[in-house]
């Protein structure tokens, strides 16, 4: 009897969608389909590729088990002080091969391919308007690459399974590298046809700028990681780093001219919970939602310290305020110092918080705002050896609210109505500067300067008019007039902190060590990080144990 790890169907994953996306919304549900006509026109396609987006927001679900915080901590921006969980496991990289987040990282974007693939095959037994046809193919393919590129990221070599395979199967074995990263190409190349994805940006749907900002990213991804030499397979992929770097730039600029894409004049506002879906930097987002069970917690596990009045730490009142949030994720405090001494960087001033809010305990209301120093025996703000500044080193990025004082949405576990911004323009920018720089021996030119320092020139804030704070005024946070991959990875630090590209970043280049010297200084934030074997993430030892193909299911080095 054949015997199968997992299997997914997708109108199980229909039945689960997500209202948050309004134009999901006006579907007919997959309930209205009777087992003879599912798949069999396309109102049915159609409610296929719903269900593959309503898999989307697993990935952000917290909970015993929850992958969100692979990638997510572990860096030098962000961190979890408790040690003796499974974040803490994530983040001091003592996690093993049995922890069920691993697992459960494997097993959901499996989930969202299988899920897929059940749609791409299906797809062809369906009579209609072929370019509605190819529209839901296009979707479901732009989402089957994306869940490769985060799989082969944090594990290598992984299985592949391709549109007529719907389930993975004891006998598969895992594909190099190159193979996988070919598979992502030709899906994403496939969505960037004449006509297969639109052009304009709708909500959580997949677009065709979208597909182009992500290939770049991949064409980046291969060709930084098979320089640094951290992970085997890399050195298989044939394409040069100029050609890789090279078309990575040339869709780049495609996305800058003639997306309609910008950046926001000011930083904070791409993150206002009011401009979700809207925001002209924003290229593509998962949708989540306030009505249960459709939001999440992920960006309440982010906030400023939450304190009584008498300096008492809350479990409890502070779950009601967006910016006091829940304080589980902190950043690494020497993060602190990688902003303008002189506060002329207001992305900082966003991002994160070096002060407490104080609650009213009789009403658990925000009562006053003070700054982490007011706490007995804390040190100055971005020291790492301190445990009090550790715990105090709250995240205030994600909000809901102009001010600390707003309060909108009571605490669940799911209805947390932030989206995750997974593609914006920021990014587009620096990753542009960055095959610049890799194109022309590292030296940039006038193009990859101008565009590192629009993202400069953004975080200099406005005035009171509302006009751009000139370099004039900020003496010590200047405009580039050169940089290099250092630089790049600064940026992108200060600019995408702690929307889950660190880590990778980080990874590709094989700057982990580099960028986690001054964290592993001290104790209190010191990770266990090995640069021989952390640069991916352990095969889940289940995977390995149940599957037949013992030869090609095999663990990473240095795992058991």
């Amino acid at each position: 009897m054949k015997k199968h790890i997992f299997s997914i169907f997708v109108m199980a994953a229909a039945a689960v969608c997500a209202p948050s996306c309004a134009n999901f919304l006006d579907e007919t549900p997959e309930s209205e389909f009777s087992e003879g006509n599912f798949y069999t026109e396309i109102e049915s396609l159609k409610a296929g590729t719903v269900g593959a987006f309503s898999l989307l927001p697993q990935i952000y679900f917290v909970g015993s088990n929850t992958p969100l915080f692979i990638g997510m901590v572990g860096t030098d921006e962000c961190m979890y002080p408790d040690e003796t969980n499974l974040r803490g496991f994530i983040d001091r990289y003592t996690f093993t091969s049995t922890d069920g987040c691993v697992k459960d990282f494997w097993y959901r974007y499996y989930r969202i391919i299988t899920t897929c693939n059940t749609v791409i095959y299906k797809s062809r037994g369906i009579e209609g308007d072929p370019k509605l046809i190819s529209q839901y193919v296009g979707n479901v393919r732009f989402l089957r690459a994306w869940a490769y590129f985060n799989l082969v990221q944090v594990f290598g070599a992984v299985p592949l399974m391709e549109d007529h395979i719907t389930e993975l199967t004891y006998d598969m074995g895992r594909s190099p590298v190159d193979v996988i990263y070919d598979f992502i190409e030709k899906d994403l190349l496939y969505c960037l046809e004449e006509g297969v994805l639109p052009k304009e940006i709708d909500g959580g749907w997949a677009n065709y700028w979208a597909a182009k900002t992500l290939l770049a990213k991949v064409y980046i991804t291969m060709a930084s990681a098979r320089k640094a030499g951290k992970v085997d397979g890399y050195e298989r992929i044939t394409r040069s780093d100029e050609q890789l770097y090279g078309d990575a730039a040339t869709l780049l600029q495609d996305v800058m001219l003639n997306s309609g894409r910008d950046l926001e004049p000011v930083y904070g506002d791409v993150f206002k919970i009011e401009n979700k879906n809207i925001n002209k930097e924003t290229i593509w987002e998962i949708q989540f939602s306030a009505q249960i069970p459709y939001g999440s917690q992920w960006s309440k596990e982010y906030g400023a310290r939450p304190v009584d009045y008498n300096g008492t730490v809350l479990y409890g009142g502070w779950r009601t305020n967006a910016i006091a949030g829940q304080c589980n994720l902190k950043y690494v405090p020497a993060f602190w110092s990688y902003y303008d001494g002189n506060g002329y960087d207001k992305r900082r001033e966003w991002n994160l918080a070096d002060y407490i809010i104080r609650f009213d305990k009789s009403t658990n209301k925000p009562k006053t705002q003070s700054p982490i120093s007011s706490l007995s025996g804390a040190p100055q703000v971005g020291d790492n050896s301190n445990k009090n500044t550790v715990l105090s080193s709250g995240i205030t990025k994600y909000r809901w609210g102009e001010t600390w004082q707003d309060e909108h949405t009571d605490f669940v576990y799911s209805n947390c109505p932030n989206n995750v911004i997974v593609l914006r323009f920021a990014d587009v920018l620096l990753m542009y500067a960055e095959a610049d720089l890799a194109l022309n021996g590292g030296s940039p030119t006038e193009a990859g300067l101008a565009a590192m320092n629009r993202i400069v020139q953004r975080a200099r804030g406005v005035d009171e008019q509302g006009q751009p704070i000139p370099e004039s005024e900020t003496p010590s946070f200047l405009d580039y007039a050169d940089y290099g991959l250092e630089d790049i990875l600064m940026e992108r630090a200060r600019e995408l902190c702690f929307e889950r590209w660190r880590w990778y970043d980080l990874a590709r280049t094989g700057m982990l060590e580099h960028f986690l010297e001054d964290r592993n200084e001290y104790a209190t934030t010191k990770t266990s990080f090995d640069g021989k074997k952390h640069y991916i993430f352990p095969i889940p030892l289940s995977e390995i144990q149940i599957s037949e193909n013992k030869e090609g299911m095999y663990q990473n080095p240095y795992y058991e």
